[in-house]
């Protein structure tokens, strides 16, 4: 269909960008100004590509057709954000776009719904990478009534696939799920429109009031839109399902901010409604076909901090006399699949480091320097940090010590 714009040039020009990024199945499209040109960028899997440039005075028409689309207010320069609807014979595409200011002009991302059909397959969450352990007891939590899981990390580390994988396997036709999150859909998943969303000064969706009135067994929010965090855990501890998104690095950044969200005489709430904080990256897997193995130095063990107490800790059957990495070298098999790292395999896999709150860590919320004691008690217990997730994974030979050094460089302790 003719996208409907200013003039037919500004119409066209819309109509490509948009066609063009459901061609090349890419779920963001980023509109800006630059000094010389209007750029449009497409964030692919190795990270945003440039794909247009028009001349500068074509900006603010490009700009406002978008804006027309998608219902908003093409008079304001004020941050804002509509939905369009695009429709390609009988497919029907969203996009929901978010407009900002900059110091050149207007700058405009468009983020794709991804809608997922039935007969389309998914991962499961035992193709994800979680440690077995970690996986059963996951699991046994995700299907348990009442509480709530939150996920957090970086843009890009996997969020919602963990989730989507964790929702196909619960989803039945008896079960009611409410989002508020834009970035994905499905048949049996009631996504709200953005137009219809409870604003901050009105309300959330994820109270105990709009449950009953809708029946709602299960809640998927948007914790970084949240107005009232206390009130989402309320509805968890009062025996509906709640799944969050959180942006933190890890799960104790994660208890750090509650807390400061959440009044300290309803502290309790975290104790009485979290079931764990899931913490994620994308590791990527070695080419299975020029792989390389070899046994490290002294040196590189020491600089990893790698020893024997560590190894025992990381419950691995192995001494330090049977350590061996694998490093990624290249082929034209690797190099087939259009991956930027030559050497690895196309599809990454994920490494989590998950927190399930125990009586012993509950008695510790609230507590002056809880961050620390926190973390040393639940480690103390058995608890895998990403770092020790991903080293697991270089132990095992899955992945590389590179890989891990490039998502867990900060948490080398």
């Amino acid at each position: 269909d003719e996208v409907h714009g200013s003039s037919p040039s500004i119409r066209r020009r819309v109509n490509e960008i948009i066609l063009s990024a459901i061609r090349r199945d890419v779920f963001e499209i980023h509109i800006e100004h630059t000094q010389s040109h209007s750029l449009v960028r497409f964030r692919q899997s190795d990270g945003l590509k440039a794909v247009f440039t028009s001349p500068l005075e074509e900006h603010g028409a490009i700009v406002e057709c978008i804006k027309l689309l998608a219902e908003m207010n093409t008079n304001s320069i004020n941050p804002s954000m509509g939905t369009i609807n695009y429709s390609r014979g009988y497919e029907v595409f969203s996009f929901k776009v978010d407009c900002v200011p900059t110091i050149f002009g207007e700058r405009l991302c468009l983020i794709r719904s991804r809608v997922w059909h039935a007969a389309e397959p998914l991962l499961g969450l035992d193709e994800l990478g979680m440690e077995q352990s970690v996986l059963d007891r996951f699991q046994k939590l995700s299907q348990q009534e009442g509480g709530a899981i939150i996920l957090t990390g970086p843009k890009g580390c996997g969020k919602r696939t963990t989730l989507l994988a964790t929702l196909n396997e619960l989803h039945s036709d008896e079960l009611n799920i409410v989002s508020d999150n834009f970035s994905f859909s499905r048949d049996g998943f009631n996504q709200l429109s953005m137009s219809h969303r409870f604003s901050p000064s009105r309300g959330e969706i994820c109270n105990r009031s709009f449950a009953r009135r809708q029946d709602v067994d299960l809640f998927v929010v948007d914790f970084n839109n949240c107005a009232d965090i206390a009130e989402a855990l309320r509805t968890a501890a009062g025996g509906f399902n709640v799944f969050a998104f959180l942006g933190y690095e890890n799960p104790f950044q994660v208890l750090d901010y509650l807390q400061l969200k959440i009044p300290r005489w309803e502290h309790w709430l975290l104790a009485d409604s979290l079931k764990a904080i899931v913490s994620q990256r994308l590791l990527a897997l070695p080419c299975q076909h020029c792989k390389e193995e070899y046994a490290p130095d002294k040196d590189l063990l020491k600089q990893f901090s790698i020893d024997k107490d560590y190894i025992e800790r990381l419950q691995l059957d192995m001494t330090m006399k049977d350590l061996r990495f694998v490093k990624a070298v290249g082929c034209d098999e690797c190099e087939k699949n259009g991956n930027s790292s030559s050497g690895y395999e196309e599809r990454p896999t994920g490494v989590f480091e998950v927190l399930f709150p125990s009586k012993e860590l509950t008695r510790l919320y609230g507590l002056r320097d809880h961050h620390r004691a926190i973390r040393q008690t639940a480690i103390k217990s058995g608890h895998l940090t990403l770092r020790d997730a991903a080293m697991r994974k270089a132990l095992l030979g899955q992945t590389t010590l590179e890989q891990v050094a490039s998502v867990t460089i900060h948490w080398f302790y």
